[in-house]
């Protein structure tokens, strides 16, 4: 499997409700470094998300023109668009590391957009 293809099925995954609401799966995808800026202007660590995300209602969103620029061998910077109820919500930035096999969040930003790029 490509990483691109790795990287998309990883976010796509944190961004279904099940596993948003499971803290072991998240602490699993999480790297212990994470941290995260939001669309609200709020900035959280591993521990505050997943217990921020634990209480979150159920949201479903899509991906839109998901890329991956590599930042090193081991590291990558994924970019899409959320969408939320069919429509544009946010540009989303990620950066993945690789680690022992296992590609791990290490930071995640959210922007409020209303158009696309």
């Amino acid at each position: 499997m490509l990483i691109l293809e790795q990287i998309q099925l990883l976010e796509e995954k944190l961004l279904q409700p099940s596993i948003r609401h499971s803290k072991s799966e998240l602490d699993s995808l999480l790297a212990d470094e994470f941290f995260e800026f939001t669309s609200s202007g709020t900035s959280f660590n591993k521990t505050e998300i997943i217990n921020a995300l634990f209480e979150e209602k159920d949201v479903h969103y899509a991906l839109k023109n998901f890329k991956i620029t590599f930042l090193s061998d081991n590291v990558v910077l994924a970019n899409y668009l959320a969408i939320k109820n069919n429509e544009i919500y946010s540009l989303r930035s990620s950066i993945w590391k690789l680690t022992n096999d296992n590609w791990n969040l290490i930071f995640h930003q959210g922007t409020v957009c209303s158009s696309e790029l």
